[in-house]
């Protein structure tokens, strides 16, 4: 093993069940954009049979998820899809979003050819200024949806990009949806971080960073990244460890070199970070090279000895919201970030492992 991360799959699926009581009744969305925020979209959505429908970011995620879930199993790109793009969606029964008219009567267009029905959602701007059709115009999008025989309009939704502005964008939100007064399609603007918040009234919520492990209460974190420690040098002061001549022994010390780096998805930015090797915490100086690193460690370290980035070693865990408060980031980063390497799924108790 040169580097491996690890995907508890039940911890997902704890973390969906306690999702699902906190939402109350309202439909759950799981989120498995950017392959499942890095623990593996198809895997995953195997694993959670989620009747509540599965949210992504592009096309080729959406067709890769169509083969893993039941044919009657929404799934949602949350984004722009481009005009080449519409009929595979249209074919496949993937929901798209839009947000202006012509969009719409393109999806209508394409279905009415093929003798299909074009699903979509509407999105609305509510602040975030990314896409979506302005809160404070009339919803002439919704009531044009209605006209057009070939599209079906599941959900109007927005996103929220703050906790602090989690109440205006609803306010904004339902101030759109109050100029229709028919509303039969879902409603969804809350997600992990919004998810207790009992001002947010909508049919379905959009769950992500919440079913991996971060981002709510008693949430479980499921990936776990390791590798090995490929050899360990004895330092005199002045030696130098990495490049740049970044870090510079003071004293006699140990240096282990560690089997992932910057390709691997350990950002450069964490020098300084720590790594659990032989159950303590040890602290990553020089910098992190492509395909290596290095750890301060002790003579009681050895080559061949685990080295956990993230994850649990005896009583010592270090979280993807540590290596994110390390390099000036956020968790979400940090676990889209890890590749070129095995996945071992744990599923029951079994292990399952992928290249």
């Amino acid at each position: 093993m040169r580097a491996k991360k690890t995907v508890d799959l039940n911890a997902i699926k704890a973390n969906y069940e306690n999702v699902k009581a906190l939402a109350g009744g309202r439909r759950v969305m799981c989120v498995l954009k950017a392959d499942a925020y890095g623990h593996g979209a198809v895997r995953v959505a195997e694993f959670l049979r989620s009747k509540g429908g599965y949210a992504v970011a592009t096309v080729d995620e959406a067709m890769a998820l169509k083969n893993a879930v039941p044919n009657d199993t929404e799934i949602l790109i949350l984004g722009k899809v481009e005009k080449c793009d519409i009929p595979d969606c249209v074919n496949n029964g993937v929901s798209v979003t839009v947000d202006n008219i012509a969009e719409l009567t393109y999806c209508n267009e394409i279905a009415e050819r093929m003798h299909k029905e074009a699903n979509v959602h509407i999105a609305v701007n509510t602040g975030m200024n990314r896409i979506g059709v302005k809160w404070s115009e009339p919803p002439t999008l919704i009531k044009a949806a209605r006209t057009l025989g070939s599209v079906k309009l599941k959900g109007v939704y927005s996103h929220i990009y703050s906790r602090e502005s989690a109440l205006l964008q609803n306010k904004r939100f339902n101030s759109y949806l109050s100029g229709d007064k028919e509303k039969n399609y879902l409603t969804h603007l809350a997600a992990t971080q919004t998810l207790c918040d009992e001002n947010i009234g909508c049919d379905m919520v959009r769950v992500g960073i919440g079913l991996y492990g971060y981002g709510l209460k008693n949430a479980f974190p499921a990936m776990g990244v390791k590798c090995r420690v490929l050899s360990v040098n004895r330092l005199i002061a002045g030696d130098i460890v990495g490049y740049d001549g970044r870090y510079i022994a003071k004293k006699e010390e140990f240096s282990a070199t560690l089997s992932i780096g910057y390709a691997d998805g350990l950002m450069r930015s964490y020098t300084g970070g720590e790594v659990i090797i032989g159950g303590k915490k040890r602290k990553i100086i020089g910098n992190v090279c492509m395909d290596m690193c290095f750890a301060l460690v002790d003579e009681k370290v050895h080559v061949g000895d685990e080295a956990v980035i993230i994850g649990a070693m005896g009583d010592k865990q270090i979280t993807a919201e540590d290596v994110a408060l390390k390099t000036n980031t956020i968790p979400y980063e940090v676990l889209t970030s890890f590749k070129r390497m095995e996945t071992e799924y744990i599923a029951g108790g079994h292990s399952v492992f992928l290249s």
